[in-house]
């Protein structure tokens, strides 16, 4: 984008994007494509089946509407749903691994102290939506959760996101019931030396930390309650033993009773309402079971772990780090809330993944242009952009940008301009936005 004269980077252009790929290599690699379509071709078809995030319930019908309307013919649905295949929904994971990295290589890098000394942060989290019924048996939702004798179906969408880019680099669709834990080492495939993880407790898995620290990528995740802790010559951590200071706690302990991995252990303790509501909720989930000391004296520190050193991090630095992975919780917001995502998926597993997919790369392209409407001259004073404004506009508005590709439409730059004025951050509130919060840390 042109920081000078606001207008769009052609990445938010659905098709300026579609028209620079090679449609016809990568259709006949993912076997999409054998010989000259006649009817429906694979950009036309992946086009459409983006346009569908704007439509408040999917289906074949409607897709072949779209695709009609796109290619300026009367399709039937039946012909439509031959064409989404196996193939078609690798052909779709081809064309959305393309716009990732793409977004990822040219976005601008979010300049903070705090993550100088770090190739990229990358948060890795999930997200789940619900699914017709009749794909119980392909996906699954929680086995003690069932609807008048009827199982729950859940897709469960694996996200892993660079905070410095503010983009997606990966997504992967699986059943609700390969939970996040299952899911963890997926992230070693992506990570490179010098990276920094930040980790949600589902993801706690003492292996893949043991990877991470042989590769040399860095990591930061809350304490699992029930690991073994030992001093480096052996002695047990035992944290009623702790008085209840404010002081808070930077030690070198050692992870398991067997794999002896060697970690920085940063801990503050918190207030006395926060423990009181903790025990609380301990007490109704244990049920029957009384818990240990140990682990009630745990309830009263907020305690997490790492293998960033002392000479990158202060503790209070270690100690709030944390807090910017919230930021992928607010990106599903957005996909949820603003574009509407969970919405429109229905009809057969292919349909429904092929959908999906589509569909991100729609929303990875919006995300990269927000990226970089962020670095145009509007935008360099406070407030920032809202990324939840910023899908709602999209899923208001985006229907008619797409379309002004056809016809006399808004222009680049009011449409720009639209987005500086009203996807903003409210002004008027005190607390701080994502970018202070970031920029308070160093």
């Amino acid at each position: 984008m042109d920081k000078t004269s606001g207008s769009f980077c052609p990445p938010l252009q659905l098709d300026a994007f579609l028209s620079r790929l090679d449609h016809e290599q990568l259709a006949r690699q993912t076997g999409f494509q054998q010989r000259r379509p006649r009817k429906i071709w694979p950009q036309a078809l992946l086009r459409a089946l983006c346009l569908l995030l704007f439509q408040p319930r999917a289906s074949l019908e409607g897709l072949a509407i779209l695709l009609g309307l796109t290619q300026n013919q009367t399709l039937s649905k039946q012909a439509v749903a031959k064409r989404l295949s196996r193939s078609c929904l690798h052909f779709i994971q081809e064309v959305l691994l393309i716009a990732l990295r793409s977004a990822a290589a040219v976005s601008p890098v979010l300049d903070t102290a705090v993550f100088a000394s770090f190739g990229r942060v990358l948060i890795q989290d999930s997200t789940c939506f619900g699914l017709p019924a009749h794909l119980a048996h392909l996906y699954p939702g929680c086995r003690n959760q069932h609807r008048g004798g009827i199982a729950y179906a859940v897709l469960r969408l694996q996200a892993v996101y660079d905070l410095l880019t503010d983009q997606c680099l990966h997504f992967s669709c699986s059943p609700y019931t390969r939970n996040d834990q299952i899911a963890a080492p997926d992230i070693l495939a992506l990570t490179r030396p010098g990276d920094l993880v930040l980790r949600d407790l589902g993801y706690f898995v003492l292996g893949v930390f043991e990877q991470m620290q042989q590769q040399g990528i860095f990591f930061l995740s809350r304490l699992h309650p029930g690991l073994y802790l030992h001093s480096p010559q052996g002695e047990r951590w035992q944290w009623a033993k702790l008085s209840r200071t404010s002081a808070p706690l930077d030690e070198t302990v050692c992870l398991g009773k067997e794999q002896r991995l060697q970690v920085r252990l940063v801990a503050r303790p918190v207030p006395l309402a926060v423990a009181a509501e903790r025990r609380r909720r301990l007490y109704r989930d244990s049920r029957n079971r009384r818990p240990s000391q140990e682990r009630l004296a745990l309830l009263h520190w907020d305690v997490f772990i790492t293998n960033v050193p002392d000479t990158i991090w202060t503790t209070s630095q270690a100690l709030k780090v944390y807090a910017a992975r919230w930021r992928i919780e607010i990106i599903f917001k957005s996909w949820k809330s603003g574009f509407h995502l969970a919405q429109t998926l229905r009809g057969s597993a292919l349909q429904v993944e092929a959908c999906l997919y589509a569909q991100l790369l729609l929303i990875t392209l919006a995300h990269h242009a927000a990226a970089l409407i962020r670095q145009t001259e509007p935008f360099a004073s406070a407030p920032p952009l809202s990324i939840l404004k910023y899908a709602q506009f999209w899923n208001s508005f985006g229907l008619m940008i797409l379309a002004s590709n056809f016809s006399p439409g808004p222009s680049l730059d009011l449409i720009s301009e639209l987005i500086c004025r009203h996807c903003r951050l409210d002004k008027r509130k005190q607390r701080r936005n994502y970018l202070q919060s970031l920029e308070a840390l160093s």
